[in-house]
């Protein structure tokens, strides 16, 4: 097995997830997957095994894992944000990392368990 290859199998022997992000080429959206994309990259840059970018039509912005939807601008919703997809992404129950329930545990035994708007308004007023 090559090195690269590394990331089809984690120590669970699970596959590593392929992130597949369908945009409108009609629409210009290239642009905004290409930016999601690499913030999925740089945000799960051990825990991904592939980000796929698939033009499409007809308005659409779409991303899956491992073929499972995980946030769309389909049936009227609104476009699909970065921090939410990130969030879905990371709160899948059959990723990798384990279930949120686990993550929450080890969140709040570490004293981390705040919301991200207040993390937010936190380090927003540090600044000012």
């Amino acid at each position: 097995m090559a090195n690269e290859d590394r990331r089809l199998l984690a120590q669970n022997d699970k596959p590593a997830p392929r992130v597949e992000i369908t945009y409108c080429t009609r629409c210009k959206f290239l642009l905004r997957a290409a930016w999601l994309a690499q913030e999925l990259l740089l945000t799960f840059e051990k825990e991904l095994g592939e980000v796929a970018l698939r033009p499409g039509s007809g308005g659409i912005f779409e991303v899956t894992a491992d073929g499972e939807v995980i946030a769309t601008n389909r049936a009227g919703e609104p476009m699909p944000d970065v921090a939410e997809v990130k969030r879905r992404l990371r709160d899948r129950p059959n990723a990798r990392s384990g279930t949120s329930s686990a993550r929450g545990a080890t969140r709040s035994a570490r004293g981390e368990n705040r919301s991200p708007r207040k993390a937010r308004r936190a380090f927003s007023s540090a600044w000012y």
